[in-house]
């Protein structure tokens, strides 16, 4: 449910693969490490980091968002320039951990509910106003759960969108194809 699968964009652009990681450079903070420097005191929209021909860049973020999506691409020579091989993806062990916090939440929740049944005989009449106060903290707490799950995964895409037409714009006056 978590699992965010990877999506890709591909240009190709008329300029030089030093070129581009010049662009590449001047358009976001470079940070030490990529996941976990803060980018205080810059206003740089976005941060990574810059390898020979190789690119990691991320949204800079005033918050914590778990679920964002993280791009990572190669340069490579072309004969008319160069190629951006681009991945766009979710970190599998904060995808892992995140499942993990679901089934420590909602394991106290099954029990409570299971304690719950056990009140309940088949033979007894059911009264709904006791039964909708015995299961409305679990039914918030799903509630709540979702709704974070919904909110991170809409703040990750709109990064993964962010961006795309971030480096849409840095090269769409040397684009060849793309």
């Amino acid at each position: 449910m978590l699992r965010r699968p990877e999506t890709q964009m591909v240009l190709e652009v008329s300029l030089s693969p030093a070129d581009v990681m010049n662009r590449l450079d001047s358009s976001m903070f470079r940070v030490k490490h990529f996941l976990l420097s803060p980018a205080w005191g810059t206003d740089a929209a976005f941060v990574g980091q810059l390898g020979e021909s190789a690119i990691k860049m991320r949204v800079r973020h005033g918050y914590s968002n778990g679920l964002t999506r993280l791009l990572y691409g190669q340069v490579t020579p072309t004969p008319s320039g160069s190629r951006l091989d681009l991945r766009f993806r979710t970190l599998w062990w904060v995808v892992a951990a995140l499942r993990a916090s679901w089934l420590l939440a909602l394991l106290p929740v099954g029990l409570y509910l299971i304690d719950v049944g056990r009140l309940v005989s088949p033979h007894t009449s059911v009264d709904w106003s006791l039964a909708g106060a015995l299961l409305g903290g679990p039914l918030v707490t799903l509630g709540l759960l979702i709704a974070i799950e919904v909110m991170a995964r809409r703040w990750g895409d709109r990064d993964e969108e962010q961006m795309r037409d971030h480096i849409g714009r840095l090269f769409a006056d040397t684009r060849t194809s793309g």
